[in-house]
């Protein structure tokens, strides 16, 4: 099973984060954009996890004592992989950090593959020409954000893909103080 920790983005945020990329829907119709109602944001990704168990007493060792906080939408960047992953930065939040931090503690198999990165994937295309990529780069950093929520609680995520598309199921949900 696939699973990653995240957070649950409110409804009102979605559709917010919604309208502020419309404009970069209708520009680039191509790209295989996420639906609304799939935004969340990604705190860390697990990948295939055989016992979920395990890894949920872990998070909840983790976030025995960890407090609320709240976090604000910087702009818009992607990661590049296989294809282009397009997705909301945030501003930098200690707690978070925090929480990553503490959970490669307590859960022993887990290998930080890469620097920590928490986002709201909005969309995936296709790898394109460099002149291309830079032109989209651009056009991303040039896209302002602006969305802010407060979080109470993480939740376990698990990700599946089907022929309808992505789906993601919350496993566990874990209040913070």
């Amino acid at each position: 099973m696939r699973l990653f920790l995240g957070i649950e983005m409110p409804v009102s945020e979605r559709e917010s984060l919604y309208t502020q990329i419309l404009p970069l829907i209708r520009k680039y119709p191509s790209f295989n954009w996420i639906h609304p109602d799939l935004y969340h944001t990604t705190l860390q990704f697990f990948g295939e996890v055989e016992d979920a168990k395990k890894l949920s007493e872990s998070i909840k060792t983790t976030l025995f004592d960890k407090e609320k906080f709240h976090l604000y939408g910087l702009g818009l960047d992607m990661f590049q992989t296989n294809e282009l992953i397009l997705h909301m930065t945030y501003r930098r939040e200690k707690k978070i950090d925090y929480i990553v931090d503490s959970l490669e503690k307590t859960y022993p198999t887990f290998v930080k593959q890469r620097a920590f990165v928490f986002h709201t994937c909005i969309g995936r295309a296709p790898r394109s020409s460099k002149q291309q990529f830079f032109l989209l780069r651009k056009i991303l950093e040039k896209t302002s954000i602006s969305i802010s929520y407060p979080v109470d609680s993480l939740k376990l995520f698990s990700s599946a893909k089907n022929t309808e598309g992505r789906k993601f199921t919350v496993l566990e949900d874990f209040p913070l103080l």
